[in-house]
């Protein structure tokens, strides 16, 4: 086995023979590591290490592997301190522990009495913690056990390599790559709003290894869907909406299905409802969207836009853009980096000066203004909120602070190149998505 694929940090062994699942995941954790392993086991040390025996004679680093076992069941454990206290020592042993590899020998009898759900959310945030903390994750499984078929359903999903270890007629332990994460990801659409459309091509934009497809129909984009790594629905059709959903489940197909509703809010069994149904996760009309393209990397494996809000670092800190050169250059600094905005300008009528600080107070960290008082127009510049969104949130935080708005309009990451000769807000008038 080979482990020097990029971004590989979760991985999943499949075999009935215990010795052959140790030494496969030991060999593949020396291939590429030089920190130590941490082997968590429901097993007692003494039969783990008798399965060693024969190790100890190829892999003299056998001393870097710590041993930690359950004291007692899973269920009981889980009973007595909850799932959550379980995650937060995975967590805390990530972050402060010096290991490279975490290995989970036979997860399906170390997690014994598991449902189904619970799997999915201890999975899901293992392999969280791995990603963030860099950590290589290892699950070793017998698939031929009631929660080892759980278990491979649930982890075929988060995992990147996936092998079937058997023995060779000479007693010697063979792997078969069984799933290799791909290093592309098809993402489709379906959605009849411009801002959710233009929003998605600009995310993907740069990203290579995403393809991006906004379509409508599925009768002739039928095989697009099959090979659908993520299907994002933000249509108000829920035939069509059952039938892609049927069509999955039909076909068996490893594809995600992300709702962008277009309710604002949705009552939390409604959203359980939809999740039976075979939907990955529910978004309500003005969703998050640094949530949202979080879910979107978890998915494909792949930061491929959050680490660039680091950039935003650059930028003034006190959220103040002293003049309108500042301001260009902000907004394509914006654009250099492919960070997706909203701008929205404002004009005002006050007698007296507005102090800086009720305008500060009206964004959120990563947001910046530009105030011109002269002309009594303050452009706002909001990181990661749609503009419609964007829109109704200036426009109610600057009554909130007693600032009569007169016109305001939003305008989208697209439209910004256009804006850059732009002096007051009489003139942005034209081409805006909004304004009164």
């Amino acid at each position: 086995m080979n482990n020097n694929q990029n971004n590989t940090q979760l991985i999943l062994l499949k075999s009935e023979d215990n010795s052959c699942l140790i030494e496969s995941a030991i060999k593949l954790h020396h291939q590429s590591f030089k920190d130590s392993m941490l082997f968590l086991s429901h097993k007692e040390k003494s039969f783990v290490t008798n399965s060693m025996t024969h190790l100890k004679e190829n892999i003299k680093e056998l001393s870097q592997i710590r041993f930690m076992f359950l004291k007692q069941a899973w269920t009981t454990l889980d009973d007595m301190y909850g799932k959550t206290f379980f995650i937060n020592e995975i967590q805390k042993m990530m972050k402060e522990e010096e290991f490279s590899t975490l290995y989970f020998h036979r997860a399906d009898t170390f997690f014994e009495g598991a449902t189904k759900r619970d799997l999915e959310r201890i999975i899901s945030d293992i392999a969280e913690i791995a990603r963030y903390y860099h950590k290589v994750v290892i699950f070793s499984l017998g698939e031929q056990t009631r929660l080892g078929q759980t278990m491979d359903e649930v982890l075929y999903k988060e995992v990147d390599l996936e092998y079937l270890i058997q023995k060779d007629k000479s007693g010697n332990c063979q792997s078969k790559m069984l799933k290799s994460k791909k290093e592309d990801a098809n993402i489709v659409l379906f959605s009849d709003k411009n801002e959710i459309v233009e929003f998605h091509k600009y995310i993907f934009k740069k990203d290579t290894h995403i393809h991006f497809n906004h379509v409508k129909e599925l009768d002739e984009n039928q095989i697009l869907i099959e090979e659908a790594d993520i299907i994002v629905f933000n249509l108000h059709n829920v035939p069509f909406k059952d039938k892609l959903l049927t069509l999955i489940k039909k076909r068996k197909l490893r594809t995600k299905f992300l709702f962008l509703s277009d309710d604002d809010i949705i009552r939390k069994r409604d959203k359980v409802r939809k999740i039976e149904k075979g939907i990955s996760q529910v978004f309500e009309k003005n969703f998050d969207l640094s949530e949202y393209i979080y879910t979107i990397e978890k998915i494909i494996g792949r930061n491929f836009y959050t680490t660039i809000l680091d950039k935003v670092n650059i930028l003034p800190h006190n959220h103040y853009l002293k003049d309108e050169e500042i301001l260009k250059d902000t907004v394509y600094s914006f654009l250099n980096y492919h960070i997706y905005f909203s701008m929205v300008a404002v004009e005002y009528k006050s007698v007296d000066p507005i102090i800086f600080d009720v305008i500060e107070n009206s964004i959120r960290d990563l947001d910046l203004v530009y105030h011109n008082e002269q002309s009594k127009n303050l452009i706002f510049l909001l990181v990661d909120i749609l503009p419609q969104r964007a829109l109704f949130l200036i426009n109610q935080r600057l009554k909130d602070r007693g600032i009569k708005v007169m016109t305001k309009q939003a305008f989208d990451v697209n439209e910004c190149l256009s804006m850059m000769g732009i002096k007051n807000t009489q003139e942005i008038k034209r081409s805006g998505i909004m304004y009164d």
